[in-house]
């Protein structure tokens, strides 16, 4: 990397942004409107865009809380090089008391990502 500062894309809201351990990655939550948020990673050495949500999603479908109106992919925390920690969370139609779930995502997302109930 060169430290020039460029830009990587534009937002029209509010975005968090955790940079990998190792520097490798860079894992921008982009809240996309008032009831959902996705979530993707960045490899600045090479352009290389993941959209993590849609990996999860197909982990997610089977368990229907994808169907509910508010739904929010948040990156939490870089565990260890590579291994992003998310939450997912919401409520809606199908979870009207909510729904939380902890998400463990390897990069380049070779492997299909984990969930764990909490």
């Amino acid at each position: 990397m060169s430290g020039k500062e460029r830009l990587v894309r534009t937002y029209p809201r509010q975005v968090e942004a955790i940079w990998s351990k190792d520097a490798q990655w860079l894992a921008i939550t982009d809240f996309t409107g008032s009831d959902s948020s996705t979530c993707f990673v960045y490899n600045p050495s090479n352009g290389q865009w993941v959209d993590v949500r849609s990996a999860i999603e197909k982990e997610l479908a089977p368990s229907g809380l994808l169907q509910n109106h508010h739904v929010y992919f948040k990156a939490v925390a870089w565990k260890k090089p590579g291994l992003l920690k998310l939450v997912v969370e919401g409520y809606g139609e199908k979870s009207p008391r909510g729904f939380r779930r902890t998400c463990f995502y390897q990069v380049p997302g070779k492997n299909p990502p984990t969930l764990q109930d909490r």
